[in-house]
């Protein structure tokens, strides 16, 4: 018995000796860490992503309503005009010559007009004296001529309204693109377009998905209709080189067009400048 106690105490004191001989750093790593991380709330609804086109709501091609020469191109290609600036200059002495020559006309018809009125009282005054006949003649020739001055009067209007055609202004604001006929051209209402205008702000943003897709939309938001789909879906727009852009947009579902088992689902946003994008659809 007292040898085996003696050999336990023996072990118990080499035990102690080597644990004493541990480095102090070496016990602190043996301690566990816990880590602590701040709570935060994340939105984890489901999203969607598909490309869409930038395309512009308006768009406008520049046409010439009258016939003649380009006289001279007064904007720079590629700008942004403003509506009601002028852009192009038609010749308009051909045009002038015709609005003198429709004011002349004006001017004998209603000298003629004042000649008839005058014969036509005379003869009523002197109706005891003149033949029904005649004072029927006089009274045809003062109706004859009132029309003579209306008609030359819309001639007048219509030589006008050509004379000003020869300045072709911008219809609205937007950026025109190159000039297609330049200076000295001959140009009518049949001619192809000087150029095209398209609206800068707002813009559309066009993207097509499938009716499945759609249809998952809808049942995933609880089935509602298109409308309440446009209405309760958010879309931001990721430009082609991966920024995010600011501004969201809305759903037009009022223009929603199905074909071939593709929705084309139309959105208005303030102006990006790119062609191509990405949509991000969550609830």
């Amino acid at each position: 018995m007292n040898r085996t106690a003696c050999i336990t105490r023996v072990c118990c004191a080499i035990l102690l000796g080597v644990s004493s001989l541990v480095p102090a750093e070496l016990a602190a790593q043996t301690v566990a860490t816990v880590g602590a991380a701040k709570v935060r709330v994340d939105d984890v609804s489901p999203r969607y992503e598909f490309v869409g086109r930038v395309e512009a709501m308006e768009a406008v091609d520049v046409r010439s309503r009258i016939d003649g020469f380009i006289d001279k191109r007064l904007f720079d290609e590629g700008t942004v005009v403003e509506a009601g600036q002028p852009l192009f200059l038609i010749d308009p002495r051909d045009l002038e010559i015709a609005l003198t020559v429709t004011q002349a006309q004006l001017a004998s018809a209603k000298a003629t007009q004042t000649d008839a009125a005058r014969r036509f009282q005379r003869n009523r005054a002197l109706n005891q004296t003149v033949s029904r006949a005649t004072l029927e003649e006089s009274e045809t020739a003062l109706d004859t001529a009132d029309a003579a001055v209306l008609s030359a009067e819309a001639r007048v209007s219509q030589a006008k309204l050509n004379l000003s055609y020869s300045k072709i202004s911008s219809p609205m604001k937007g950026r025109i693109s190159a000039a297609s006929l330049s200076a000295g051209s001959f140009v009518n209402a049949s001619s192809p377009a000087l150029a095209r205008i398209v609206q800068m702000d707002p813009v559309r943003v066009v993207f097509s998905v499938s009716d499945r897709t759609v249809l998952d939309l809808r049942v995933a938001a609880g089935k509602i209709s298109k409308e309440e789909l446009a209405q309760r879906f958010q879309l931001s727009l990721r430009l082609s080189n991966g920024q995010q852009y600011k501004q969201g947009g809305r759903l037009s579902s009022s223009a929603m067009k199905s074909t071939s088992g593709l929705v084309r689902l139309p959105c208005v946003h303030s102006s990006p400048t790119p062609t191509f994008c990405s949509y991000r659809v969550s609830s």
